[in-house]
Parts: C-alpha cells; sequence; structure tokens
C-alpha cells in the first residue's frame, strides 16, 4: 500500500525530537511493507540534508517548486511561532495553497492519503483527496486547536473529520475533544502511538542523597513548569534539571531564582541526549495543566520515552497524560495545577524507595505495551480497513 503523509513537522536534523514521532510512525509502517512518501513544509532556506531513512522513507519538502516560503513551520512548532509573530499567519494561505497544489499532484501515484494533525494537514488533506479521489485517513495528536473551537475554523475542522474515512487519536481524551467539537457520527478511533525500546546509554541512578527530577518538553504555560518550580518549594536535597525551551523560557528562569529552587536549565537538547537525562533521573514529572477552553495535551511522547527508561512518572489528570498512566502505571497523578498535590505527588515517590522501585519495574511493563512492535499492527489494521472505530 502506498502512502502520502502529510506533516507539518518532520525532523531537520538527526536528533531532532520535533516530529521524530511522526517519522518513528512512519518508519514502523515501512518495515511493515507501506511505501511512504512524507510531505513536510520546506524550511526557509535550504532544505536539511537529514529527511529520514532513505532506505525506508522518501521525505520531499514542498512546495518544491513554487516559490513561497513560511516561517510558521518547524522550530517552535505551529501555534507557538504564530503566537510569537503572528504576522506569520498572512503567508499561511499562499503557503498551504501551493503546499496543496504540489502535494495533489503526488497524491495521483498513491493508494492513499494520511494527514498528521487535523490543522492544517487534515484541511490539506481532504482539499487533496478530493482532488485525487484517494481516502483520507487522519492521525489527530491533539484536540482542535483554540482558534478552531470557533467559526470559521471550526467549520474547517467539521469538514476535515466528514471528509476522513477514520480519524485516529492518540488518546481516549483527544478523541473526546474531537467528539464534542464536530458531534456524533464522526468516523473517530483511539490509537495510542508506540515507543522505540533501544538500549539507552547512560548510567542508572546512584546512591546520592540529591534526588533528581527531570522536566523535558516545550516552555509553555500548558506544560505547567511554573507549577512544578512551586511544588519543589521547600523541598530539601531535590535538584531539577529543565530540558527544553520555549517563550516562556526567560519568565521560568527568573521564577526558580526568586523561588530558590536548584533548578538548572539545560535548552533543547538532541532525543538520545534526553533519554540519557532520563537515565540518569530519579522522577520524570508532566505537570500539564489544564489550558483555556478545557485545551489539554494528547499524550506527551516525553512519558512512553521515560518509561522505555524505566523512570517512574509524576503528571496530572490532565487530557492524555494522566489517561496513560491511570491505564498503564508506571507513575503518580496529581490534580492539574495543584501545587500542593503535585508537591505530595512527588515527595511520594522520592521519599520511598520501594514505591519508586515498583513504579519503575511499571514503567517498563508499560512501555513495553506501547512498544512499537505492539502498536504496529494497530496502524497497519487502521490503515487497511481492518479496524472498528470508537473508543
Amino acid at each position: 500500500m502506498r502512502l502520502l503523509v502529510l506533516t507539518s513537522s518532520w525532523p531537520l536534523h538527526p536528533g531532532d525530537a520535533r516530529g521524530s514521532f511522526v517519522k518513528d510512525w512512519c518508519e514502523t509502517l515501512a518495515r511493515r511493507g507501506f511505501d511512504i512518501v512524507v510531505a513536510a513544509p520546506r524550511p526557509v532556506g535550504d532544505p536539511p540534508a537529514c529527511s529520514g531513512d532513505d532506505a525506508l522513507v522518501r521525505v520531499t519538502w514542498l512546495p518544491a517548486f513554487l516559490p513561497v516560503r513560511s516561517r510558521a513551520f518547524h522550530g517552535a512548532g505551529l501555534e507557538s511561532n504564530l503566537w510569537r509573530d503572528p504576522a506569520a499567519a498572512l503567508g499561511l494561505p499562499g503557503f498551504l495553497t501551493a503546499f496543496t497544489l504540489e502535494a495533489a499532484a503526488r497524491a495521483i501515484t498513491a493508494d492513499a492519503i494520511v494527514a498528521h494533525w487535523l490543522l492544517p494537514m487534515g484541511a490539506v488533506g481532504a482539499a487533496v483527496a478530493r482532488v485525487s479521489g484517494r481516502p483520507l485517513y487522519v492521525l489527530a495528536h491533539s484536540g482542535p486547536p483554540i482558534a478552531a473551537r470557533f467559526p470559521p475554523m471550526s467549520l474547517a475542522v467539521r469538514e476535515v473529520v466528514r471528509a476522513a474515512r477514520s480519524v485516529a487519536c492518540v488518546s481516549d481524551s483527544v478523541q473526546a475533544e474531537i467528539r464534542a467539537a464536530v458531534g456524533e457520527g464522526a468516523r473517530l478511533t483511539t490509537i495510542p502511538l508506540g515507543v522505540d525500546l533501544r538500549p539507552v546509554v547512560g548510567a542508572p541512578p546512584g546512591r546520592s542523597t540529591v534526588k533528581r527530577v527531570l522536566f523535558v518538553g516545550r516552555l509553555v504555560p500548558l506544560k505547567g513548569v511554573d507549577v512544578l518550580l512551586r511544588a519543589l518549594v521547600g523541598m530539601p536535597n531535590v535538584q531539577l534539571t529543565v530540558l527544553g525551551d520555549g517563550p516562556e523560557g526567560p519568565a521560568l528562569r527568573r521564577l526558580a531564582a526568586d523561588l530558590g529552587v536548584d533548578a538548572r536549565f539545560g535548552g533543547e537538547v538532541d532525543r538520545e541526549d534526553a533519554r540519557r537525562a532520563m537515565a540518569g533521573a530519579d522522577l520524570l514529572v508532566v505537570p500539564s495543566r489544564v489550558g483555556f477552553l478545557g485545551r489539554a495535551e494528547g499524550l506527551p511522547r516525553v512519558i512512553p520515552e521515560a518509561w522505555s527508561c524505566g523512570l517512574p512518572v509524576v503528571t496530572t489528570s490532565a487530557g492524555g497524560a494522566g489517561e496513560a498512566v491511570f491505564r498503564c502505571g508506571g507513575g503518580l497523578l496529581a490534580l492539574p495545577g495543584d501545587v500542593a498535590d503535585l508537591r505530595r505527588a512527588i515527595r511520594a515517590v522520592l521519599e520511598d524507595d520501594a514505591l519508586r522501585a515498583g513504579l519503575s519495574r511499571g514503567a517498563v511493563v508499560a512501555a513495553a505495551g506501547l512498544s512499537w512492535d505492539a502498536v504496529g499492527e494497530r496502524w497497519a489494521e487502521w490503515l487497511e480497513g481492518r479496524s472498528r472505530s470508537g473508543r
């Protein structure tokens, strides 16, 4: 089966974590016999030399012929880029039109179209499907963005879901958000993304009296790093490492200094460095909060990545993060945005060696259940029409 995969994010260099889960998904299906061509937004400047595993997946940067570029993609991600640079939105219609035209030409040789994210690639995929007559499948990593909860963008979301043969959501919480936005009758199903279980280079935590807490992710309000910093106030012998960057970075550094929290901000790192940090930590904290209009994360990739390292997780009940820990174990839950409850959960793990060891064993089991070997067949069945829609 030949797939044209449309994505707004793809790694720009070896080790780039942004879009890496799309790359992993593509390579998993390629290993199962799917012929995959990826179409990703052409970055400003020369396209990157690294475009994926040439033996498995072919990547084309669009538009390749039309002289249209956009600075809205890559980097911090579409939403964050537009938040920091609203003027970039002015070039989106022209860029997406050019992208759609060139993608439609490539769809002629495909058996099906797969769009990652409802917007903008779901909308692009719906247009390409109409022109080419090929079936459209949409993979939803999160619920509709805030702007898409209101007309006219809400109409675009409904059209994407209507045009798709099926929409696969990475968690039940994402499915619930989409169903609330488009109503009953939508062809939705839930299939989690997988995790790579390759061995990690790094030493396990030693017997130091200092407990090492780790956060990995974008520094944006939805991630709740400010809540984590406040939860660590007054906790002795605890060292926090924050890996990642984003618009909240400077404010969070000031907050850590003002609160007297031992926090080290390492900036963006590649995937292997993040996994080494996980191998040397005692606990990963994912303090996700519920955002404006109930916006929540789908399933942060850092959670199964941590589990694959045997690292316990403390997260909140917001969105897919809480859903994953509730179902799979490997961690404890706290209330979103509740400093005291997050502090309680963190202390419980750090101060109880037996509990932490048990959660670590649970993390390994949870990761095995989410390995690409375990979930890859479900994705193949979805594309081949052998899976049923529903929860």
